[in-house]
């Protein structure tokens, strides 16, 4: 999966799906293996990349871990959730330069970050 990755409805409900199969019925790897026609070793690499998509999960739009840490850092002492708006009102103040001088914050991270507010304004 590339970085900054474009949520799909498709995705979400296989998604939704395996955690459900897994955590509240309580199958085990080989049985959401059978329901969905996979290997059991493929099953369990499908409920890690659900559960980590699910819960990194920004309006539709996955961020990797070092952009949702970048955006952490950004705003760290206020308490709320960091969103589109608010990171392009800071970033527009200063043309993006103090983002970039946060610690693992290179230009994939940036043009990332910049891309998840793109598609932010255009759903809306």
């Amino acid at each position: 999966m590339k970085a900054g990755y474009e949520m799909r409805a498709i995705d979400i409900k296989k998604w939704q799906r395996v955690v459900h199969l897994r955590d509240v019925e309580k199958l085990t790897y080989k049985e959401v293996g059978q329901h969905f026609g996979i290997d059991y070793s493929h099953a369990r690499s499908l409920y890690e990349q659900a559960t980590r998509n699910l819960r990194n999960m920004r309006n539709g739009y996955v961020l990797t871990i070092r952009a949702i840490n970048t955006l952490r850092s950004l705003f760290y002492y206020e308490p709320v959730e960091p969103t589109p708006e608010r990171v392009a009102k800071f970033i527009n103040k200063d043309n993006g330069r103090e983002l970039r001088t946060i610690p693992n914050c290179g230009s994939k991270t940036y043009y990332e970050i910049l891309e998840w507010i793109e598609y932010a304004q255009q759903i809306r």
